[in-house]
């Protein structure tokens, strides 16, 4: 089978090491014993993994929480962590392996669920993707007007991640984890999305600064959510105007 789902914690130290090199492969200033935390740390996460010849060739993290939240009574939340690919690689990890996780864990009607996505994300291109995925996301290139979703998201950060930080209105947080990076050199290649207005909003928001003729990337992350429903698959859309992205067609299997 090309298509595998295993926990985290059944990760295998030479399925680690190639997730790792398709990581570094992104960006070399990624950290490198990141897959191996990931392993440790959230062992339950599934790892979807697209393997041809015993070896992979794209992952996907992924895993199903029961959590508040005030959107649905259903409490359905799942997380979208980290997604790589090798060079060449053809297609939308996102869409080519979150179906074959849904379907496993929700049926073959699974994209007929009501859901909540979160997911913590330091760059404007993961955000304008994150962004495609769902009609209902926050923060929209603003501050978050609803105090409930701030609440949702310090308790999905708290309960979910085990990580209590201070969020500001924009659903920003300080990770102490992180250390400035110089990405001056890689913002075009790795960083920098397509919609100028979300590059902006990840400089007004502090999580990119810029420092003379250099683009530093700060220990700040974003806490965003995304909400699906059947309103939203039958063509009720509350994504905002200004992000201006195009329409991702769904995936049946």
């Amino acid at each position: 089978m090309p298509f595998i789902i295993k926990p985290n914690a059944n990760l295998s130290n030479g399925e680690v090491a190639e997730i790792q090199a398709h990581l570094l492969s992104y960006w070399k200033g990624n950290d490198h014993e990141y897959v191996l935390r990931k392993r440790q740390l959230e062992p339950t996460l599934d790892s979807v993994l697209h393997k041809v010849d015993g070896k992979i060739i794209g992952s996907l993290m992924m895993a199903r929480h029961e959590l508040d939240n005030p959107f649905f009574d259903n409490r359905l939340v799942v997380t979208f962590s980290l997604a790589v690919k090798q060079k060449g690689y053809k297609g939308n990890l996102i869409w080519k392996l979150g179906p074959i996780w849904a379907k496993r864990h929700f049926g073959r009607f699974w994209f007929l669920k009501s859901v909540v996505g979160a997911s913590t994300i330091g760059s404007p291109r993961v955000y304008e993707s994150f962004c495609q995925l769902f009609p209902e996301v926050y923060p929209s290139l603003g501050a978050i007007e609803r105090p409930e979703v701030i609440e949702f998201q310090k308790r999905y950060m708290r309960e979910v991640r085990g990580q209590a930080f201070a969020f500001d209105a924009h659903g920003v947080v300080v990770n102490l984890n992180y250390q400035d990076i110089d990405v001056t050199d890689d913002w075009d290649r790795v960083f920098k999305a397509k919609n100028p207005k979300v590059n902006d909003f990840f400089f007004e928001t502090g999580i990119f600064e810029r420092r003379g003729d250099r683009i530093i990337r700060t220990d700040r992350e974003l806490v965003c959510c995304g909400v699906r429903s059947l309103k939203h698959v039958f063509g009720y859309k509350t994504r905002p105007e200004t992000l201006e992205m195009p329409e991702v067609p769904s995936v049946t299997l």
